[in-house]
């Protein structure tokens, strides 16, 4: 009786979050943010005081001919961005700044500096802040910046280490970039040495963010290998536990401990959450003393602070509506311990509307402390019908929608190119998600012994779990599994008739997935609407039978050995994203769970080419005739021009792609490409790579020759490869908000920049290796 209530609750469950979720749009009182998917996904641009935010570009090894799909590459080893922080997350914290730089840039032994306090007190922000800033960047030759997960071991760390490693030496960057290819096969203490040669004779930083327990084991160890050189080094850790902090620092002047904010601190970043920039007094005076309440009762806690202020911010500007919307969520701010901060984060949600809480339960799904990118969460949720078409928007721009209003209200926080959820806040998704039955995570503390199988819409693989095929049957129950996550090793049994329901299967960087696997997979889930096997080395080709997946809206295939694409992919018709690459599959890595490059917060009007490996000529995937068929597609690439001529005229038929990426451009074939997006008025993103000294020439000598007309709505253009000087179709491109160069060189440097300058909406200008003759190896700082 209590397994058959607990089916029906079950089933009650599962119409109203598959359905009653996504039937209506948000209310008009409360819009989401108008930025939608046919904006760039990639392209967040941040907003600039100046006409140009030439940002710094120092990338590993290049990965532009890949396609940017609408969100940041996610190869290891790419480091072009900037990041930008929030100034408002330190608000307070400027001394503890000073204080922590001058700290760790003394000279000396190697030291380990502690820094810890209560969660959401704010460790990871202003760790972040120091990490990237122009001080500690130039002290220090080597910085890597390593997350701490559940999965956290010795092994882990060292891995990282080598993956995450930000250097401005070119030699240990390659070094570590021939390191990382190998790791999969390295032994422990080969790792552990390899690993560690990287520091040798080096000044570095390493940061261990968000040390969960002791890991005393893990940790002597870890610290143990570290080299010392007695240059300086420096290692911190950031941790909610007095007791680890304690254990770890080299002494009692590197314990720092982050208390909370005073009333004053307070105050200022509720201002500065709920009002941005002007003062309370220009437009809120009456609500003033209110605010100064409300602050000192968040007690000084950041997270509470900005939870709060994402409630208030959408409140009349009346006190008493404000009194009253905070009545609830004081009422356990005084709580010391963390359920205290669960309860507050619990009504933070509890207000969320209906349309969003499903979306954010949905991100239980992913590790803690990891960077989810955009285009990957909000095609998820496109393909588990969590929005729907709506008016003129689609349902991948109504999820677009969703994630920026889960920004805005501070439910998530955005990363390069995609977002971060705050410790505390997963702790509170993967509760509730746990509790309504929505999700099983299998880790590697799972229990498989006698307890009820656990039947859910959510199933999520770690790296730590590695059981049985009959553990894995007593734990869960298959039959109305929605999405499949694998975060760990592949065994073949996750997939077998009862999983036939599936509509997600992401095993982005899954490890020993082969053919052979796919095979059985594809013939299996004929109801996949977002199969990702981004970075999976094991995969070289992909099955015909792939043309069976009808409902198939994304496939992602990028990182793989996969460089031919079947021509059963021809009979895909709702296919939406088809995400390619032709690179090395030994070359590819795992994603990055954050990055925190080496790049640091410029000038606004500086500029930093950098070298980067040039392009291949077969950085494409080739695409079968009949191409033209996907008329659904918005976003293709990189495919390769050199073996697919008749596929490049087939272009003309796709005109609702909104991303393309286009390798192996000649002489031969440039004018094919430009009559082929002649006109494509919804094209935001385009990235074309010669593979020879005139196939670029010829390509935008083409859109001006024949009578071509550029896409006037481009948003995003990378070229690379040989120019005599930009074209001047590009003055046409008057929403163009990012121009990338590579090997272009281009002869008049001043010539081509005010050129560039001209451009009325361009935010940001990437220029790497070879792309202005004038400068050609060394880093340049225009101010």
């Amino acid at each position: 009786m209590v397994s058959a209530l607990e089916s029906q609750d079950y089933e009650v469950q599962e119409v109203s979050i598959g359905n009653n979720y996504n039937l209506t749009p948000p209310r008009e009182d409360k819009p989401a943010l108008e930025t939608c998917a046919d904006e760039i996904d990639e392209d967040q641009i941040q907003e600039a005081s100046s006409k140009l935010n030439y940002s710094s570009v120092q990338p590993k090894e290049d990965q532009d001919a890949k396609l940017v799909q609408g969100e940041s590459s996610t190869i290891q080893g790419e480091t072009n961005v900037t990041i930008q922080h929030d100034d408002d997350e330190l608000i307070g914290r400027q001394e503890e700044k000073a204080h922590l730089i001058q700290l760790i840039c003394k000279g000396g032994e190697k030291r380990v500096i502690s820094m810890w306090g209560s969660g959401g007190i704010g460790k990871t922000a202003l760790a972040g802040s120091i990490f990237t800033s122009d001080e500690v960047c130039s002290h220090f030759q080597i910085s890597v910046w390593v997350s701490v997960s559940n999965d956290f071991d010795h092994i882990y760390f060292f891995k990282t280490l080598a993956a995450e490693l930000n250097s401005e030496s070119p030699q240990v960057q390659e070094k570590a970039s021939q390191l990382k290819s190998s790791l999969a096969d390295m032994g422990t203490e080969e790792l552990i040495e390899e690993s560690t040669s990287l520091l040798r004779g080096m000044r570095y930083l390493i940061v261990l963010d968000g040390l969960l327990t002791l890991e005393k084991t893990h940790m002597e160890l870890i610290l143990s290998k570290l080299p010392d050189d007695k240059n300086g080094s420096c290692v911190i850790i950031t941790t909610r536990l007095v007791t680890a902090a304690e254990l770890y620092a080299s002494d009692k002047e590197n314990i720092y401990e982050l208390g909370p904010l005073n009333d004053h601190e307070a105050h200022d970043l509720l201002i500065s959450k709920v009002f941005g920039n002007v003062q309370i007094v220009d437009v809120a005076p009456e609500l003033t003393e209110e605010t100064k309440v409300i602050a000192k009762k968040c007690q000084g806690v950041p997270l509470a602070i900005c939870v709060i202020s994402s409630v208030l911010s959408t409140t009349p500007r009346i006190a008493e509506e404000w009194r009253k919307a905070t009545d609830e969520l004081m009422s356990v701010i005084n709580e010391p311990n963390p359920d205290g901060m669960l309860k507050i984060l619990k009504n933070s949600y509890d207000q969320l509307p209906y349309y969003l809480k499903p979306c954010f339960l949905y991100l239980a799904i992913f590790p803690e402390d990891y960077n989810i990118r955009r285009g990957r969460l909000v095609r998820r949720w496109t393909a588990e019908e969590y929005a729907m078409d709506y008016e003129q928007y689609s349902a991948e721009q109504m999820s677009e929608r969703y994630f920026d209003e889960l920004i805005s209200r501070s439910m998530i926080q955005p990363s390069d190119g995609g977002c971060r959820v705050h410790d505390l806040m997963l702790d509170l998704a993967v509760s509730l998600s746990t509790k309504e039955n929505l999700m099983l995570k299998l880790e590697d503390t799972t229990s498989g012994g006698s307890s009820a199988q656990r039947t859910v819409q959510h199933l999520v693989i770690s790296s730590g779990w590695k059981r049985s095929k009959p553990e894995f049957d007593r734990t869960v129950e298959l039959t109305r599994l929605h999405s499949l996550t694998v975060f760990g090793e592949w065994s073949p049994f996750f997939i077998s008739v009862s999983t036939k329901q599936l509509v997600v299967l992401d095993l982005e960087d899954t490890s020993g997935l082969t053919d052979e696997h796919l095979l059985h997979i594809v013939g299996r889930l004929r109801r996949l609407r977002y199969l990702s096997l981004r970075g999976c080395k094991g995969i070289r080709q992909l099955p015909n039978t792939i043309g069976n997946l009808n409902d198939l809206q994304t496939l992602d295939v990028r990182g793989t050995g996969v460089v031919r694409m079947p021509r059963a992919t021809v009979r895909l018709l709702k296919l939406q994203h088809l995400l390619t690459s032709g690179f090395d599959s030994d070359k590819v890595t795992p994603q990055s769970k954050r990055r925190r490059p080496v790049a640091r917060k410029r000038n606004m009007m500086s500029c930093f080419p950098s070298p980067a490996a040039p392009a291949s000529s077969t950085d494409g995937v080739r695409m079968p005739e009949g191409t033209g068929m996907l008329h659904e597609l918005l976003t293709l690439g990189v495919i390769d021009a050199t073996a697919s001529g008749a596929v490049l005229k087939e272009l003309k038929e796709l005109d609702r792609l909104r991303k393309l990426a286009v390798a192996g451009i000649s002489a031969e074939n440039g004018k094919d490409l430009a009559d082929a997006i002649n006109d494509h008025r919804r094209l935001k993103s385009l990235l074309v790579q010669s593979m020879d000294h005139d196939g670029l020439q010829a390509f935008v000598d083409s859109m001006l020759d024949s009578g071509c007309s550029a896409p006037k709505n481009l948003q995003s253009l990378k070229l690379q490869g040989r120019l005599v000087s930009l074209p001047q179709w590009i003055k046409q491109l008057e929403k163009l908000h990012k121009l990338t160069l590579t090997g272009t060189r281009l002869l008049q440097m001043q010539e081509s920049l005010s050129f560039i300058s001209n451009l009325p909406k361009l935010a940001i200008l990437h220029l790497k290796e070879e792309s202005l003759m004038e400068y050609r190896h060394e880093g340049m700082e225009i101010e």
